[in-house]
Formats: structure tokens, C-alpha cells, sequence
């Protein structure tokens, strides 16, 4: 199943990216990374709180109440420590929480690095949507006659980390990143129960691996709904 939209491969061939808000990436090298503090550290573990294994019964995840996180792609250990953890044998861990306005969807790399992401996003009667994470950021939406043109920038229900890029001895190369982190609010959506699918690119993995991208009823099932307090 392929599904990598043009406007990747298109982006691969310009000399110059732009961001969503049209400012020009600016040329950095090495000891820029530096300066800001992107050189990688070993990944750390997640710790194992709420922990669910992909191939689990179909009963929505309930998604827990948690912090606010900052979405660059770092995804610290203590940031996602009050998650729920979907951990899909081999290629990454899914981790989602939420507070009153957003909730938050972190994929962190178990396996390969891939440089670019769409997450399908269903809830209720609303049209299906998918979120595409790339050097830009773009919008899609399900209808009748199927998936529409991707919209880029004028996210203004989400946002993601973008790829970075970088100029080093003339060559572009992706800034190594450990993986996807969305903030959504929950406004996209009046539903309670959302369905969500992953396609991430560049090797393409997707999740869950067997469902239809025409047919949101295939998704992995989430809960916001607040969690019942055990009867005492």
C-alpha cells in the first residue's frame, strides 16, 4: 500500500524549504546544531506506565489527563512519563494524553528513523482528517469522492514538529529527530471517542498495519472520556 503524497517527493527536489509560514529555512551548519542544543543524546527508555501492546482487544484506549508538552521531536522520558504507551512491536511507541484544551500524541522510534508522518484522525459524524508532517505542515480531508488536496499551513486546530533541514558542505541533510510529537485541540472534534491511523514515511510503516485509510471503522480506538472511578 503506497501513499506518499507528490508534495514529498516535490519538497526532496527544491533548493530551498519553506516552512508553513512561508520564512525561509536558513542554511546551518554543524556547529549551529550546537548552539542550539541539538546534538542527540542516546534515546532513553519510556517509562512503562500505562502500557498497552498493539495486538490488545478493540475496546477503546483511554486516554489519561497530563502535562502540556513542547512538540520538537526530543520527546524526553519525563515529559511523557503520565502517558498511555501503545508499543507496536519493532518500528515505534505510541504515546497519547490530554489536559482540558488539547490532547497530545507523541511516536517515538523504536526502530528506524523516518522523515515524515500522516496521522489520520476520525470522531464522530465530522469529515475525517489527515495531518501531514514533512518539511511543511498540510491538511487533508475524507469525502465522497475520497481524499482532498492537501492544504498546506493554516493548521490552526494542531501542530507537529516539521522535518528540519540543514546545508552541510553544500549537501541537505534531515536534523535527526526521535520522533513525532502532535498538540491537537480537542475543539477538531466533539466526539469523545476518536479513531486514529499512522502512516510514517521514509521507510513507510503504518498502524494499525491491516486498516483502510478509506475507512476510519479500521482505526485504533481512543477514549477522552474522563476514566470511571472504581466503586468503593
Amino acid at each position: 500500500m503506497k501513499e506518499a503524497s507528490a508534495a514529498d517527493s516535490g519538497q526532496a527536489q527544491r533548493a530551498r524549504i519553506r516552512a508553513p509560514n512561508g520564512w525561509p529555512w536558513r542554511r546551518i551548519v554543524i556547529p549551529g546544531l550546537v548552539a542550539l542544543g541539538l546534538v542527540l543524546v542516546p534515546p532513553q527508555p519510556m517509562p512503562d506506565v500505562n502500557r498497552h501492546q498493539a495486538g490488545e482487544p478493540a475496546a477503546a484506549l483511554h486516554v489519561p489527563s497530563g502535562r502540556g508538552i513542547l512538540p520538537n521531536g526530543r520527546l524526553p522520558a519525563a515529559e511523557w512519563a503520565d502517558a498511555a504507551a501503545v508499543s507496536v512491536a519493532g518500528p515505534f511507541e505510541l504515546r497519547l494524553k490530554q489536559d482540558e484544551r488539547y490532547v497530545y500524541l507523541g511516536i517515538r522510534f523504536t526502530g528506524d528513523m523516518h522523515t515524515g508522518v500522516e496521522l489520520y484522525l476520525a470522531a464522530g459524524t465530522a469529515p475525517p482528517r489527515k495531518l501531514h508532517v514533512s518539511a511543511a505542515l498540510g491538511e487533508a480531508e475524507l469525502g465522497v469522492a475520497g481524499w482532498s488536496d492537501m492544504r498546506w499551513g493554516g493548521n490552526i486546530d494542531w501542530t507537529a514538529n516539521a522535518i528540519g533541514l540543514i546545508v552541510v558542505e553544500g549537501q541537505r541533510q534531515v536534523v535527526p529527530l526521535e520522533g513525532f510529537e502532535f498538540q491537537i485541540a480537542k475543539g477538531m472534534f466533539t466526539a469523545q471517542t476518536w479513531r486514529l491511523r499512522i502512516h510514517l514515511k521514509r521507510p513507510d510503516v503504518f498502524f494499525p498495519a491491516a486498516s483502510d485509510p478509506q475507512q476510519p471503522g479500521t482505526w485504533f480506538a481512543v477514549s477522552l472520556a474522563e476514566a470511571e472511578t472504581p466503586a468503593e
